[in-house]
């Protein structure tokens, strides 16, 4: 007799199910479009307030915000991008002059024929996220004012990034912020991955230190204990509670809010040592 060990981790949905899900999907998509065709702008605001928490006095940029977004970008960066669009519009041009208008009498009095006419408006869409896509702006946007089109209207995601903000626990380096821009680029490159971060996507958070490194504060402590009774989770007073205590105080002011991922390594040892005063080992 064969016994049979294996054991399924997973298992796909069937098609039953798959078809219901796809079913939902289409309706969730079809209500959006709807609400948008019926009430514009306003549609719009409310979808993009609710998805991405945005919602700014005008969703097309200004031209002093376009020129600030340029200012943004590395000269040598520019040039690259100038070379990209040069070499679309040129091959772009070269395609439209294969697309030839014809007319031809194929009877007497009888004319038949075609012709090119380029659309009066398009909408181009440009990925942003974790990998942003320059490359649909140049593909989108340059082949169809090459055909001639009137109006082209490219949209993009309000931001690139996920905010980041880390909590300093003891002000150990003069410039904090670059050193963990550094640390996080170190990092990332020892496993393989580019990480696209700036200096300034990082906020630091640097009102929780206390007296010094490995002294905890009042505000750590409480919570720590928050955290304990209210999810059976156990911080350490030196690198946890006093992040913990910025994330508590972030979200309280506003400045936060919506899905957040607390993010912490090290420090449980001293949640067994009263020299750093963990709530753990009172009295």
């Amino acid at each position: 007799m064969e016994l049979d060990m294996s054991r399924r981790l997973k298992t796909a949905k069937d098609a039953s199910e798959r078809a219901h899900d796809d079913m939902k999907t289409q309706s969730i998509v079809e209500g959006i479009l709807q609400d948008i065709s019926h009430r514009g702008e306003a549609a719009v605001r409310e979808l993009s307030k609710r998805f991405e928490n945005w919602s700014p006095g005008d969703f097309i940029l200004s031209e002093s915000e376009i020129q600030e977004c340029m200012s943004k970008v590395s000269s040598q960066d520019i040039e690259d991008i100038k070379f990209a669009q040069s070499q679309v519009r040129n091959f772009a041009k070269h395609q439209l002059g294969s697309l030839n208008d014809i007319e031809v009498e194929t009877l007497p009095g009888v004319f038949l024929g075609h012709k090119n006419i380029p659309m009066s408006s398009v909408g181009c869409y440009v990925p942003g996220g974790k990998y942003p896509l320059v490359a649909s702006a140049h593909m989108s946007i340059i082949t169809a004012e090459v055909a001639g089109v009137k109006r082209a209207i490219a949209a993009a995601p309000a931001s690139s990034l996920i905010p980041i903000f880390g909590v300093d626990v003891g002000r150990m380096y003069d410039d904090q912020t670059a050193h963990h821009h550094r640390l996080a680029v170190e990092a990332a490159a020892l496993i393989g991955f580019d990480l696209d971060l700036a200096v300034g996507d990082v906020n630091l958070i640097d009102d929780q230190v206390g007296e010094a490194y490995g002294v905890p504060t009042e505000a750590g402590t409480k919570a720590i204990k928050l955290m304990a009774r209210t999810e059976a989770i156990v911080a350490d007073p030196v690198y946890s509670g006093k992040g913990l205590a910025g994330l508590i105080a972030l979200v309280r002011s506003g400045e936060v809010d919506g899905p957040i991922v607390f993010w912490h390594t090290g420090g449980y040892h001293a949640l067994f040592d009263p020299g750093h005063g963990s709530p753990l080992v009172e009295g």
